[in-house]
C-alpha cells in the first residue's frame, strides 16, 4: 500500500476523479505558492520566516509547509535537491491535463486551468525545469523571467459577464472560444 489513508469515493471511477481534482488543486497551490514567495523574497522578508508565518495561517498547504520552493525553507523538499527527483513537470502537466478534461466534460467552469496549464507546458520546454520537480516553476518568478511570465498574459474577473478579461488582447475568455 502506497498511502496511510483509505476513502471511499463513490462508484467505479470516483476515485481517480477526485485524485485528478486533488493533483489540479495542488498545482494551483504549487503556483500560489511560487507567487507568493518571490513577493516576499522581492519584498526583503526572510523566506524562512514569511513560511513560518504562512505555515500557520490561512495560506498554509502541501506546498507551503513540506515543498517550500525557496532553498533553504523546507529540510528535504526538491528545492533542497535542486528539484531534481519529486513530482516531474511531465507527471503534473499529465495529471492536470486529465482533471481539465474531467472538468469540461462534468461542465465544471474553470479560471485558473489556462494560466496553470500554460505555466506547466513552459515547464516541459524549459531547461530550467524540464525533467525537474513540479515546483521547480518557481524559477520563472525568482529569476524575473519577464519573457516567461509575459507569455501568460495578464487578465482580471469581469464581474459584469462572468468571464475573464484578457488585457492585452481587450477580449474575454468566452470572446476566445
Amino acid at each position: 500500500m502506497m498511502g496511510e489513508n483509505i476513502f471511499h469515493c463513490g462508484p467505479p471511477g470516483a476515485g481517480l476523479a477526485t485524485k485528478q481534482i486533488n493533483n489540479y488543486l495542488s498545482s494551483v497551490c504549487t503556483v500560489g505558492v511560487c507567487e507568493a514567495m518571490n513577493m516576499g523574497v522581492k519584498y526583503g522578508l526572510d523566506p524562512r520566516k514569511l513560511a513560518d508565518v504562512i505555515n500557520v495561517s490561512s495560506g498554509r498547504c502541501y506546498n507551503s509547509l513540506d515543498q517550500n520552493p525557496v532553498k533553504g525553507v523546507t529540510p528535504g523538499s526538491a528545492s533542497e535537491k535542486d528539484f531534481v527527483g519529486g513530482f516531474s513537470v511531465e507527471l503534473c502537466k499529465g495529471v492536470l491535463d486529465m482533471a481539465v478534461a474531467l472538468g469540461e466534460q462534468v461542465g465544471a467552469r474553470s479560471i485558473l486551468s489556462d494560466r496553470v496549464l500554460a505555466i506547466y507546458d513552459k515547464a516541459l520546454r524549459d531547461e530550467r525545469t524540464r525533467g525537474r520537480d513540479s515546483r521547480s516553476i518557481y524559477r520563472f518568478f525568482a529569476e524575473d523571467d519577464h519573457v516567461a511570465l509575459e507569455a501568460f498574459g495578464r487578465s482580471r474577473w469581469d464581474e459584469t459577464s462572468g468571464y475573464i478579461y484578457d488585457i492585452e488582447r481587450g477580449k474575454n475568455n468566452r470572446d476566445l472560444e
